[in-house]
């Protein structure tokens, strides 16, 4: 079975030059959530055989979706988020990491036997378990290759095995791959506010289709009011974007947003004593700048000895009303 993957994919340098580029974006933070989770990094190569490592990919029945394609009911079973604005499935850090814990349970559900983890992972832990069973009342192993499975369900491990095999020794198999960059191609920043995307590439300095391909999960372009959510953006454009928000006025968001209620991080609007709480990736530059105040006021304002912010830590924004605040 493992052979004749390998002799579909012998030479095949069309396929491997399509699905790449595509997994050089993401390949770094599916490597890190399996590695966080002390599973097998050939459990990457998993999106190559769901989506071609497409995040925006649909089946044609619509019912299964992004890279790892999820079906609707194990995406709500994972607690993926879903609502008319925005559908985890379609994000790469959300889907990524709901499927290494799916895929690492169900190893555990399969006593620690990672090729029936990655056949259930395809045709549903049922369909093992019913499977092992069948193969046990006529004396077999119970292993991934004495299960009685059909069609795709049979060839999934295989693939998932021959893809592992040429990308260790491409050269075998008439194959050139790519060498892929030391450092990640994208990059995160958390939002808690509405915005839309075509604004948020604007203040990122890249082109909006750019931002669309990259953050899918985003079904009307715009990012949520409610919770807090991941941006995507290509590495090197963080810093700008961060900065570019920071300075941006809170009715200029809003109105790009579609006048979605903001989220806000402000806890106090008292106009003498205003008060933020520090979010992840807050910096005292970005909050000083968002607050039209000093870096240096605000470390007298609270005590501080050191640029170091605890996420959570509530800071006394010195002097400035809150009409300045988002």
């Amino acid at each position: 079975l493992v052979r004749k993957h390998l002799n579909a994919f012998r030479g095949n340098q069309r396929y491997f030059d399509r699905v790449m580029p595509q997994m050089a974006l993401y390949l770094p933070h599916i490597l890190t959530e399996l590695e966080e989770r002390d599973a097998p990094l050939e459990l990457a190569f998993l999106p190559l055989i769901e989506s071609g490592y497409n995040p925006a990919a649909r089946a044609p029945s619509g019912g299964i979706a992004g890279m790892w394609q999820f079906t609707r009911g194990t995406g709500d079973a994972l607690g993926i988020p879903r609502n008319s604005w925005y559908d985890g499935r379609f994000d790469a850090i959300v889907s990524t990491r709901s499927a290494a814990d799916y895929l690492t349970d169900l190893r555990e559900n399969f006593a620690g036997d990672w090729l029936l983890a990655i056949a259930a992972y395809n045709c549903g832990a049922r369909t093992v378990s019913d499977a092992l069973v069948r193969g046990r009342q006529q004396g077999k192993k119970g292993d991934f290759w004495s299960l009685q499975l059909n069609g795709r369900a049979r060839d999934y491990v295989p693939e998932l095995l021959a893809l592992a095999e040429i990308f260790r020794h491409p050269e075998r198999y008439d194959i050139e791959l790519p060498v892929f960059a030391d450092e990640p191609l994208l990059e995160a920043v958390t939002i808690d506010q509405p915005l839309s995307l075509k604004q948020a590439a604007e203040l990122a300095d890249i082109e909006v289709n750019t931002l669309r391909r990259l953050n899918p999960a985003y079904l009307r372009g715009v990012i949520p009011a409610s919770g807090t959510y991941q941006l995507l953006l290509p590495t090197g454009t963080r810093n700008l974007f961060e900065l570019a928000l920071a300075a941006s006025a809170p009715e200029s968001l809003r109105s790009a947003a579609a006048g979605i209620a903001p989220a806000t991080s402000v806890i106090s609007k008292d106009r003498s004593n205003l008060e933020y709480r520090v979010k992840r990736g807050d910096t005292l530059s970005t909050i000083a700048h968002r607050h039209r105040v000093s870096v240096a006021d605000v470390k007298v304002r609270n005590q501080l000895a050191a640029d170091f912010l605890p996420v959570g830590k509530v800071l006394k924004i010195p002097g400035r009303p809150a009409s300045h605040t988002r």
